[in-house]
């Protein structure tokens, strides 16, 4: 009846702490996803420039439609009419719209995936602060030296353009749910000793009042 009456500590079960990684595992996927858009855009723009090369080896007539779109951005279309005697102003024309996909790709990807990229770790780490913050948990304690290491570690891969590739709010998350079941399992070890002791401390005293 004793061991029934203690009250075991458990703020994060094993299903909960199973769906804390799998959540952090989605937010570490959104810059992986941001720069395959990166390269996705840039190999876009340089096809339509290949195109424009071609059509000025051949010296052939063809009407060529220039996406300036490939950034992303809707910016319309611009069909020309490419020829090996045309005037320069029109080569010039093209080639400057090609360029400018290409450059704005260029300069607006990395742009875009540096914000998105940060702003996935801001709401990441939002998230699971009030999360831990639920189940009774500060994450940012720095009493455990396992806490401070997790959050120092995954702010380092988090901070570092490309390196925030790697699965850093996932390990975060993971060495917080591991932390928090040992030391809920620890205390419990503890309240189960302490209530040992009482129930043969108390057997004892009912002895020596038989005795006595």
């Amino acid at each position: 009846m004793a061991k029934q009456g203690i009250q075991k500590i458990n703020r994060i079960s094993k299903s909960q702490g199973r769906l804390m990684v799998a959540v952090a595992f989605l937010f570490d996927l959104i810059p992986i996803i941001l720069l395959c858009l990166v390269f996705y855009f840039i190999l876009d723009a340089l096809g339509g420039f290949n195109t424009l090369t071609d059509a000025f080896d051949t010296g052939e007539c063809k009407e060529l439609t220039v996406d300036m779109g490939a950034t992303g951005l809707d910016l319309g279309r611009d069909t020309i009419t490419v020829c090996e005697n045309e005037t320069a102003f029109a080569k010039v024309k093209l080639l400057f719209a090609l360029s400018g996909a290409i450059s704005g790709t260029v300069f607006t990807g990395p742009l875009v995936y540096s914000v998105g990229s940060f702003m996935a770790t801001f709401f990441g780490y939002m998230c699971f602060t009030i999360w831990f913050a639920i189940n009774k948990v500060n994450m940012w304690s720095f009493s455990k030296t396992g806490r401070v290491f997790a959050n120092a570690f995954s702010a380092l891969i988090e901070l570092v353009p490309l390196l925030n590739l790697l699965p850093g709010i996932t390990f975060m998350a993971w060495r917080h749910v591991k932390i928090t079941q040992a030391e809920d399992e620890l205390k419990n070890r503890e309240s189960l000793k302490n209530s040992l002791r009482v129930i043969k401390g108390g057997g004892r005293s009912r002895r020596f009042a038989k005795t006595a």
